[in-house]
């Protein structure tokens, strides 16, 4: 007979948005055992979920199926609990336990609404900022120790089905507590984990990031050589559970709490402008730079060559910012195969607010995308 198990479970503190902004009413924590990780060759044995009622109390309900035969009962139940309104929360949920539980749906022949109730995996919240994080592994219960989750409990999957298989032998009262605690424990720790929404906004900075400050400053780099960076300030939506730090190509992003910075060198010095079709260039040697054939029609033969890709090209002398990717025109480099373009860091710039918010955004994202 399929068991169902149900407790009041206390409030505990949430975040002021939760993931994906989505309502207390709606979140349904949900995390599933099963016997192995293929479809076809495993089944669903517990579901659990845990509401958020209206006194802040939650409400855990476990499903529990204690042979194969009670599977089809077993996801009936769970899906019958379900409402179109609800939001799936779960972690790495969309790549195993929503298509597990779909394809054991669809073998065992038993309607399955998941695929028009929406769904939020925590874990693709938290896979992205794995380095800046510190993480060494993309764990739940690895993420819990980050945050501070409080949880004990470390069982792992194989151990769930061992357990369970003690279990189906035996009628192991001790076996079947094992299991159902590790599944409690996992979906408390979601609700641990719902304060992942305050990094959320780090991947939508494609409108620029809000700064309360920003300014260049002079420093002396690790061997006393004078340079200059970009400091850039801002305060996230809101406090941050886990420090971050970042770098990439001499760039960083630091948060913790409540401030965030973001540091980029600024290059003060000679550059090039590489011009895009050499053919129509003549390079001057002397002169160190190229000119259009339609003036060096002019110039005396003598000092003047054919250009090349790599000398076709004017210098620019001044400050300037770094970018990987099309940001901000007209581009110079070092030499023309830098993977690093430079553009003018003008006094226009300087004085425009929206620029800055919006090259915040720029950094963030070439930080992140770092493997």
């Amino acid at each position: 007979m399929l068991q169902r198990i149900e407790k009041i479970l206390p409030p505990v503190a949430l975040p002021e948005h939760l993931p994906g902004d989505t309502g207390l009413d709606s979140a349904v924590l949900i995390d599933i055992e099963t016997t192995g990780l293929s479809p076809e060759r495993s089944f669903v044995y517990l579901i659990g979920q845990i509401r958020f009622l209206e006194n802040g109390e939650r409400q855990l309900r476990q499903y529990f199926a204690e042979n194969a035969a009670q599977e089809a009962e077993l996801l009936r139940a769970f899906f019958q609990s379900l409402k179109k309104s609800d939001v799936l929360i779960q972690y790495n949920g969309d790549r195993f336990d929503l298509p597990f539980l779909a394809k054991r749906a669809a073998k065992l022949d038993v309607p399955c609404p998941l695929e028009h109730i929406p769904s939020l995996d925590l874990y693709k919240i938290i896979h992205p900022l794995k380095n800046v994080l510190g993480l060494i592994d993309g764990r739940q219960q690895t993420v819990e120790s980050l945050l501070g989750t409080g949880r004990i409990e470390a069982r792992s999957g194989k151990e769930l089905i061992a357990a369970y298989g003690d279990f189906t032998e035996s009628g192991s009262e001790t076996a079947r507590q094992l299991i159902l605690s590790h599944n409690e424990a996992d979906i408390r720790g979601l609700s641990g984990l719902l304060c992942l929404s305050a990094y959320e906004p780090l991947f939508h900075t494609e409108q620029g990031i809000p700064l309360y400050r920003a300014k260049a400053q002079p420093y002396l780099s690790y061997d006393g050589t004078p340079r200059n960076e970009l400091l850039l300030y801002f305060h996230p939506r809101e406090p941050y559970p886990a420090p971050i730090l970042g770098t990439a190509h001499g760039c960083m992003l630091r948060v913790q709490g409540n401030e965030g910075i973001i540091k980029i060198p600024i290059y003060t010095g000679e550059l090039r402008y590489y011009y895009a079709d050499y053919r129509e260039y003549w390079y001057f040697p002397e002169e160190d730079e190229a000119l259009h054939r339609s003036v060096a029609v002019y110039a005396d033969r003598s000092h003047r060559i054919p250009a090349t890709a790599d000398t076709c090209y004017t210098r620019k002398t001044g400050d300037f910012l770094p970018e990987w990717s099309e940001f901000q025109n007209p581009v110079f480099k070092k030499e023309r195969r830098d993977p690093t373009a430079w553009f003018e860091f003008t006094t226009e710039l300087r004085q425009n607010r929206s620029f800055f918010e919006a090259y915040a955004g720029y950094i963030v994202r070439h930080i992140l995308s770092q493997k």
